[in-house]
C-alpha cells in the first residue's frame, strides 16, 4: 500500500496529543480533593478546641491579677510618716515658753470643756515665773527663779501641814530622784523635803509623813500628786511655786505633756488644783523648767 501523500498527517499526531493531554488534566481535576466550607479538606476531621466558659474566666481573672501586681510594683513608694523621735534625734528642741504652756492647757481642754468653763481655765504670762531659756540645772534656775527661797525657810513657811512651799511635777520616779538630788545646793540644810512618788514610799505613808511634817520641797509625779490631792492628804494653799519639768524627754523623745499615762493626771492637777489656786490666790507661779 502506498502512502498518501495528500493527507496532512502530522495534523492528525498533533491533535491525537492534544486530546491525550487534555484527558489528563480532566483526570487530575476529577482526582483533586474537595474542600469543604470551612476551608478542610472533604474525608479529613477538623479537630476544634473547646474551652470551657468557667476555665476561660479564670484565667482571663489571672492575667487581671498579673498585671495588677505589675502595675503595683512599678508604683512609686509613698513617703511615709516621720515620727516625732527622729525629727528631733536630729535637732535640738527649743525650751518651752510660758505661751507654749498656755497653749497645750488650751487646746486640751478645747473639746472637753464648755466656753465658759474655758474661761475659768484663762492663763496669762503673769501667772508664770520666767523659764528655763538657758536650760541650766535645776538648782541654777530655781536660784534666778526663786529668789526669795532663804527668807521664806527662815519664815519658817508654810506654817501649815499637807502642804509644800514649791512642788516639782515630773514624769517619772526616777527623774523626780535625780531632779531632788539637783537641788540640794538651791535647798538648802533646814529645807524638809517629801518625795512623793510611787516607787519611793506608799501611799499611806506619804500621807503619814505629809500630816506631821511642814513640808518647804516637793517632788512628784502626776499620778501620785493626784492621787494625794483627791484623798485631801495634800492641798495647795500653802503652795507659792510649781515647778513643772516641761522640757525633759524620755528615750522616745516625748514630753511629760505627751506621754498618755500622765497626760489624764497631769491636765486634772491643772484643772483642779493648779489653775485655781494661781488665779484666785494670785500667790501660787508656775515654773517652766
Amino acid at each position: 500500500m502506498g502512502d498518501d501523500l495528500g493527507d496532512e498527517w502530522w495534523l492528525d499526531d498533533a491533535k491525537k496529543s492534544s486530546d491525550e493531554s487534555s484527558d489528563e488534566d480532566e483526570n487530575a481535576v476529577k482526582r483533586k480533593p474537595k474542600v469543604s466550607k470551612g476551608g478542610s479538606k472533604a474525608g479529613t476531621k477538623v479537630e476544634i478546641s473547646k474551652v470551657s466558659p468557667t476555665k476561660r474566666k479564670a484565667e482571663e481573672d489571672e492575667e487581671a491579677m498579673e498585671e495588677e501586681s505589675s502595675q503595683k510594683k512599678t508604683k512609686k513608694k509613698r513617703r511615709t510618716k516621720q515620727k516625732i523621735s527622729d525629727y528631733l534625734s536630729k535637732s535640738t528642741p527649743k525650751p518651752a515658753t510660758q505661751r507654749d504652756v498656755i497653749t497645750k492647757i488650751e487646746q486640751h481642754f478645747q473639746e472637753k470643756l464648755s466656753p465658759i468653763e474655758l474661761e475659768d481655765l484663762q492663763l496669762n504670762e503673769s501667772h508664770f515665773l520666767s523659764p528655763n531659756d538657758a536650760s541650766l540645772p535645776l538648782s541654777s534656775y530655781l536660784e534666778s527663779a526663786v529668789p526669795n527661797w532663804n527668807r521664806d525657810i527662815e519664815a519658817k513657811r508654810p506654817k501649815d501641814t499637807k502642804t509644800c512651799l514649791l512642788l516639782v511635777v515630773t514624769a517619772s520616779a526616777r527623774r523626780a530622784v535625780d531632779l531632788n538630788r539637783e537641788a540640794v545646793a538651791f535647798k538648802g540644810k533646814q529645807c524638809v523635803s517629801a518625795k512623793l512618788f510611787s516607787k519611793h514610799m506608799k501611799i499611806q505613808d506619804q500621807i503619814t509623813f505629809l500630816t506631821k511634817n511642814r513640808t518647804q520641797f516637793a517632788v512628784g509625779t502626776p499620778n501620785r500628786l493626784a492621787a494625794l490631792l483627791q484623798q485631801d492628804a495634800l492641798n495647795l494653799t500653802g503652795t507659792r511655786y510649781v515647778i513643772l519639768d516641761w522640757n525633759w524627754r524620755d528615750v522616745k523623745y516625748k514630753r511629760m505633756c505627751d506621754i498618755p499615762e500622765l497626760k489624764t493626771d497631769l491636765f486634772k492637777l491643772f484643772e483642779k488644783y493648779v489653775i485655781p489656786q494661781a488665779r484666785t490666790a494670785d500667790k501660787l507661779k508656775i515654773g517652766i523648767f
